[in-house]
């Protein structure tokens, strides 16, 4: 079983239990994680604390760094904006892709989103993630490398 807990903004807890021993060689615990900021962003990643059946195993960890970059295949980048042309930022804008498959980003302080990493001939829905919907979900399909799209906020 695998837990997490963030009490504080910047670090991560993670925890991982279970009734057996650990045997074998093989991948623990692969934390996959969405990183939020602008293209070329970096920050520092430090592993404290780590420890395998109570300290009986000898445990290898090297801090890293995480840097934002442009994913790989096509892209929609788009801005949430007012019904005056104001950029709305910092909420959750969603994707679901025609297969069900969902992510979501929280645009930047100008608005600004993005999704990577779609194929090029799908067709995605793209929705603000609220309590109270504010913009019309709207469906995309990816002809090229790079789609573009605004998202108007409802008066």
């Amino acid at each position: 079983t695998v837990t997490s807990n963030s009490p504080e903004k910047g670090l991560l807890k993670v925890v991982v239990y279970g009734v057996h021993p650990i045997e074998g060689a093989g991948e623990l615990v692969n934390l996959r994680f969405s990183a939020i900021g602008r293209v070329g962003t970096k920050s520092s990643l430090t592993v404290k604390g780590f420890m395998l059946n109570e300290g009986e195993v000898d445990v290898l960890v090297r801090d890293g760094g995480v840097t934002i970059e442009r994913s790989k295949g096509a892209s929609i980048r788009g801005r949430l904006l007012s019904p005056t042309g104001e950029p709305i930022g910092g909420s959750r804008v969603a994707i679901k892709s025609s297969t069900g498959q969902m992510r979501s980003v929280v645009a930047d302080a100008d608005g600004n989103f993005e999704f990577g990493g779609l194929t090029i001939g799908e067709t995605y829905l793209i929705m603000e993630e609220a309590k109270r919907p504010r913009f019309e979900p709207k469906q995309i399909s990816v002809v090229e490398k790079l789609t573009r799209v605004d998202m108007i906020a409802r008066q």
